[in-house]
Parts: C-alpha cells; sequence; structure tokens
C-alpha cells in the first residue's frame, strides 16, 4: 500500500533471537513515517512451517510455497483493508507476517479466506492494539550496526556489479556529522590515532552541522567494510554524531 510522503525501500537481514537464527525482510522506509497514528493496531499471522531447515529457516524445498501463501495473503488483505504491510519474519520453524491498521473489521475472515487454499498448512493469528509502533521500530527495524552492513552490502553489490575486486586496498573516504565542534575535534583526534586523515573538516552552513571527512586506505571486502564503518558509526554516536557513508574508487584487476 502507498502511503503519503512514503517511499518504499525492501530489504532483509540476518540476526539472532534467542539463541535462533532469523531472517527479517522488511519496509525500511516506514521509518521516515512511523509511527502513523491512525493505523496503531497490530495484525499478525504465523504459519507454521512443514519442512523447516534444521536451523528453523525455510528450505530449499517449500520457500516457494511459503512466497506463495504470503503472496496471496498480503495481496488480499491490502486489496480489501485499509493496511500496511511492513514485513516478515522467519524464525523457528515459523513465517509471521505483520501489518498494521486502525478500526479495520474483518481482517480474520479474509485471512480465513486464504489459508482455505494450504489446507496442509497450520496458523495462528492475533492482534496488538496500540502498538504505537513499537513492534516495526524496536523489533522489525534493525540497530544502528546492522543497519550501517545493509547499506554496506547494497554498495559493494554495485561494485561488484562493474567487477570490482574487494579486496583491493585502494582510498576509502567517509562522512561524518556533528552538532558542535568540540565533539567533532574530539573525535578527529580519536580517528586520527588509527591512521585516519583528515580530508575535510568545516562548518555546514546547508545542513547546519560540523562536517568532517575522512579517508583512508583499505579494503572494502565484506568483512573489512563492515569492522572499520561501524567502528566509526560507533564512535560518532558516542560523541553526538552522525555517520553519513562512504565511497570510494572503482578497483578492476588491481587497477583503478
Amino acid at each position: 500500500m502507498k502511503i503519503q510522503s512514503h517511499n518504499e525501500e525492501w530489504d532483509f537481514y540476518m540476526l539472532n533471537i534467542d539463541h535462533k537464527i532469523a531472517s527479517i525482510y522488511l519496509d525500511l522506509g516506514l521509518k521516515n513515517i512511523a509511527p502513523v497514528p491512525e493505523k496503531d493496531n497490530v495484525f499478525w499471522i504465523s504459519i507454521a512451517m512443514n519442512n523447516p531447515r534444521s536451523d528453523g529457516l525455510s528450505s530449499q524445498e517449500e520457500s516457494a510455497k511459503l512466497w506463495e501463501i504470503e503472496d496471496l495473503i498480503v495481496e488480499e488483505i491490502t486489496s480489501k483493508h485499509d493496511v500496511i504491510y511492513v514485513g516478515r519474519l522467519t524464525n523457528d520453524n515459523c513465517r509471521d507476517i505483520y501489518f498494521y491498521f486502525g478500526e479495520e473489521p474483518l481482517i480474520d475472515n479474509t485471512l480465513s479466506k486464504c489459508m482455505v487454499r494450504f489446507p496442509n498448512y497450520e496458523y495462528e493469528f492475533g492482534i496488538k492494539e496500540n502498538d504505537k509502533w513499537e513492534s516495526y521500530l524496536n523489533f522489525l527495524y534493525p540497530s544502528p550496526s546492522v543497519l550501517q552492513s545493509m547499506m554496506n552490502r547494497r554498495v559493494l553489490r554495485h561494485l561488484e556489479k562493474e567487477g570490482d575486486k574487494l579486496e583491493q586496498i585502494r582510498e576509502v573516504r567517509h562522512w561524518i556529522y556533528f552538532k558542535t565542534e568540540s565533539d567533532r575535534i574530539l573525535f578527529e583526534t580519536k580517528v586520527q590515532q588509527n591512521d585516519f586523515k583528515i580530508v575535510e573538516s568545516n562548518f555546514d552552513s546547508e545542513s547546519g552541522d560540523y562536517k568532517l571527512v575522512l579517508s583512508r586506505e583499505d579494503s572494502v571486502s565484506r568483512d573489512e567494510i563492515d569492522t572499520y564503518t561501524i567502528e566509526l558509526l560507533e564512535l560518532a554516536n558516542e560523541l553526538n554524531g552522525s555517520y553519513d557513508g562512504w565511497e570510494t574508487v572503482l578497483v578492476i584487476e588491481g587497477k583503478e
């Protein structure tokens, strides 16, 4: 369902819930408008998998059927009711689907009509009233470090598509913004101890923040990029700053 001032941004990530691996697929773009006061109740559906993997996630053999069930539920409920589909959780042998709604009646009837088509699947559903979007913001939505890793993954996919050799050392630049000059100066002092160079350090009149651009020679392999970007993000957060991402040059066959 399209919502005013909302651009859909679907993505997924992995995590552990109660020591069990889980996969969450959600619309990150809803963060920009959440909470939506007129749609403050959660309608959730939990479908028990018939052939899950040993770790509780969906198996290759069953994934197509689960997608078929989910697609039908989402299509029928969003077309017949004024709801917002926010995402799904796969964990502990179940596929859980989440919607937000206001005073919409008979959603359970629509769900029942969908599940009649899949008699071999057991399911349950429920409603959490006055959720205030906590299920989305505090449960489904990724932590800052996980979100950074997801953003890294997007950039790496683009680089790989262009033929980039991610392991090659090259200049990587980072952007960080601070509310006070003193916080920025303290951040500069700390990161220079880790061989980061200051490329730009000034007041950004457009944003009203103190801007800092850093540079260091690094690989952008999946493990390494997560390690140092998350370190910068966490240090920025400690000093009331905001890490705003990175960029690098394209390296193919060891040449820029």
